[in-house]
């Protein structure tokens, strides 16, 4: 199954680093897209209310401006200022319809608004006309009572027409602030939102590629430290497949093979049982079970008797075969948690850790009489041997194991000073001894 930690460390650092490049992109995208939309709003308030806005407010004071200059040319005692005060009418009246024609095309409101301001500014245009010309006959007080009285109520009605085109655009320009305030507040609350959440996953990323890499990691220091204290007895799992994971694989690989060396120069390569350094290595933890149990240990010193002369008579070759076979009676005849080792030579010394009192000579004894009724086949006949043994028991006997170890020596040595082909116990007080 492919996972997360099958790829190499690396790549995995690229794709974190390359998630969270992909979230700031995206944050920017979406901020950014708010902010056009923003923009809009605030291109839409410009270009809506606020130009609609100006521009009736213009056509307001230019409608203004020529009632006033009509009234101006009613009282103007001089013909010549005449014309120049007409010209001026025309003028605002030139400014009323470009101005007409911005409301035309961003006004967003009812079109029969304009329209309605358009039909009465056009009705206005007559009355004007007919100031001017009375004015020109000079018919003063007809034009006088049509400026007075005709063209203020017509202004008016033009007024209120441009008015309510203001207050639409008014309305409009408050809709859109506070469109542009929602869409801001969106923005903000979407950039907070998004920036925890890009927070959040960069931690996240960040906490999960960490310890894909320093839990296996940790593992690796603890399996590395282990093996240099010389504990070769261990099991790990290979968690991942990247280069912590073959760097862990190879150390169990190593540490399988230091092991099963380690486990090689403990085991006597003739007869298969181990060695004398086993004993040095694994004494102590024998010693510290027993006592933890309260038990005995039991400690019996074997030593084939004339043994050098099967070696000057039949060879070396059938010497080792006579230690095999030897070493496979002793196995045979101790418990399997017993401990049986060769020596040296034709020695061999069992450790028999949770023993009862005395019962190391029995076993020493039993292990006696199976080698004396073994019957060895060799291509020029039968060999038959005897063994001498000495027992001693821990802490019955001795203050240390390796103390027992020496008076179980000591106890060999007397077998074979009394006669060979018997087993002796040294107890606690040398000047006594149990002998079968």
């Amino acid at each position: 199954m492919v996972t997360f930690r099958s790829f190499k460390i690396g790549f995995r650092l690229w794709l974190c680093f390359g998630l969270v490049i992909l979230l700031n992109m995206i944050v920017g995208m979406i901020a950014v897209d708010k902010l056009i939309f923003m923009g809009k709003q605030i291109r839409d308030l410009y270009d809506h209310p606020y130009t609609v806005t100006m521009a009736a407010q213009e056509i307001k004071t230019d409608v203004m401006n020529m009632h006033r200059t009509i009234e101006y040319v009613v009282l103007a005692d001089d013909c010549t200022r005449i014309e120049p005060a007409i010209a001026a009418v025309d003028d605002s009246e030139k400014s009323i319809y470009q101005n007409l024609e911005t409301l035309k095309k961003l006004y967003l409101g009812n079109y029969k608004d304009i329209e309605q301001f358009e039909k009465e500014f056009a009705s206005w245009k007559p009355i004007r006309d007919s100031v001017i010309r009375l004015t020109r006959t000079g018919e003063m007080d007809k034009a006088m009572d049509i400026a007075r009285n005709v063209g203020p109520v017509k202004v008016q009605l033009i007024n209120q027409d441009i008015d309510v085109i203001i207050a639409f655009a008014m309305n409009k320009a408050v809709q859109f602030v506070k469109s542009s305030n929602a869409a801001l507040s969106q923005i903000l609350n979407l950039l907070y939102l998004l920036f925890g959440f890009m927070v959040t996953c960069i931690v996240l990323f960040g906490f999960f590629s960490i310890r894909s890499i320093t839990r296996p990691l940790n593992e690796a220091v603890n399996m590395a430290r282990k093996v240099a204290e010389g504990n070769l007895d261990m099991t790990t799992y290979v968690r991942c497949r990247d280069e912590i994971g073959e760097l862990t694989s190879a150390m169990m690989t190593t540490t399988d093979r230091m092991k099963s060396l380690h486990d090689s120069a403990m085991i006597d390569s003739l007869t298969g049982l181990y060695n004398r350094r086993y004993l040095y290595e694994y004494a102590e933890k024998v010693v510290a079970g027993v006592l933890r149990r309260r038990k005995a240990i039991g400690v019996v010193m074997c030593d084939l008797d004339y043994f050098k002369q099967v070696n000057d008579t039949y060879g070396h070759s059938t010497g080792d075969k006579v230690l095999r076979e030897i070493a496979d009676v002793i196995r045979k005849s101790v418990r399997e948690s017993d401990i049986v080792i060769r020596f040296g030579g034709e020695e061999f010394l069992v450790v028999l850790p949770d023993i009862d009192d005395g019962e190391s000579l029995s076993i020493a004894e039993k292990i006696r009489r199976n080698i004396e009724h073994l019957s060895i086949q060799i291509p020029d006949g039968v060999i038959r041997e005897t063994m001498s043994l000495g027992t001693c028991e821990f802490p019955a006997d001795s203050d240390t194991l390796w103390n027992c170890i020496q008076h179980a020596d000591t106890a060999l040595y007397r077998a074979k000073v009394a006669g060979r082909n018997r087993c002796i116990r040294i107890i606690r007080d040398l000047s006594k001894e149990n002998q079968v």
